[in-house]
């Protein structure tokens, strides 16, 4: 599939290399092909990688578990989590 994309998209390839020489150590395109990503060892490589990628549509982010993702949806729909809401424990 990427063989393809690249064809066609060849700055795709290029980002992808792009991750790998900033420090990622994995870089991959997304199933769909909407995305290319790159997951960095902690968060200072992240940030110094990010700088490399200011004139591109970049968006660093975290990992986070299920009860994380869980208390930052409660806290983003504030009083309308009421109690037709289950918690992931």
């Amino acid at each position: 599939f990427e063989k393809v994309v690249f064809s066609l998209h060849p700055r795709l390839k290029k980002t992808l290399a792009k991750l790998r020489r900033s420090g990622a150590s994995v870089a991959h395109m997304t199933g769909s092909g909407s995305a290319v990503f790159g997951v960095f060892p902690n968060t200072a490589a992240a940030k110094s990688a990010a700088v490399r990628f200011v004139s591109e549509s970049s968006f660093a982010v975290r990992f986070v578990s299920r009860r994380q993702y869980a208390a930052a949806w409660r806290r983003a729909l504030g009083s309308l989590s009421g109690s037709g809401i289950r918690q992931i424990r």
